[in-house]
């Protein structure tokens, strides 16, 4: 029973990683069929990020971001032009030379001032449109600094706890791997039975999964966090 049971899992394994390699060669954009060959390199690697930069990592590298905060700062700028139509233009200009008889140094200077003292509340209208429109760009702007700071945060968060899984995981398979030395000498000095040293051997087992589960969710976490600080 055991065995046949085994012999099923080994099929559905084989079956996850055909559909695994199918899934990737479509992600980039291959035929689909390609024999990809994937390539076992679950080793732990300590990635260092300081916390005090990731924020300021993601706005300057997500281009979204840059996107709605150069939207804001064009938004600003006609509140200011719009500001400047209530004051006059004004216009300065001048010559300098001499007359012909006695070249005698001549100056004309001058200054113009327009100004539209009734326009029937068009400027008042489109400097309060121009208001409206930087702060709905400046609220998306807030929006979405939120959002990349919540993203930004919990993914910290997530490689943390991942690779503390990591420890937690390895420290499980040295544990699970005494166990089963002492029963393989006991099973062998014929004090235990068969399965007590299969018992031991499953749980050594699951307790390897275990830390290759950890180690992935430790690279995935990472790339995830690289994702939202605009790295990838």
């Amino acid at each position: 029973m055991d065995v046949a049971n085994g012999q099923l899992d080994l099929i559905k394994a084989v079956n996850a990683v055909n559909i695994f390699r199918l899934t990737i060669n479509q992600f980039m954009g291959i035929p689909i069929n390609t024999p990809t060959e994937i390539r076992d390199n679950l080793t732990y690697e300590h990635v260092e990020f300081e916390p005090k930069s990731l924020l300021n990592e993601a706005f300057a590298r997500r281009p979204e971001y840059r996107q709605i905060k150069a939207r804001y700062e064009q938004a600003d700028y006609t509140v200011k032009e719009q500001f400047r139509n209530f004051f006059p233009d004004v216009k300065a200009q001048g010559t300098y030379g001499a007359a012909r008889a006695d070249m005698n140094e001549t100056y004309n200077y001058g200054l113009t001032l327009n100004w539209t003292i009734f326009d029937g509340g068009g400027k008042i209208a489109l400097y309060k449109q121009a208001q409206a429109q930087r702060d709905a760009a400046q609220a998306r702007v807030r929006d979405t600094e939120l959002t990349i700071w919540q993203e930004v945060e919990q993914a910290h968060v997530t490689v943390l706890q991942a690779e503390e899984a990591i420890g937690a995981a390895q420290k499980a398979v040295e544990s699970a791997d005494e166990n089963f030395r002492l029963s393989q000498g006991r099973f062998d000095a014929g004090v235990a039975n068969i399965i007590e040293l299969t018992d031991a051997q499953l749980a050594l087992t699951t307790a390897e999964s275990n830390v290759a589960q950890a180690l992935a969710d430790y690279r995935i976490s990472i790339a995830r966090l690289e994702r939202f600080m605009g790295r990838r």
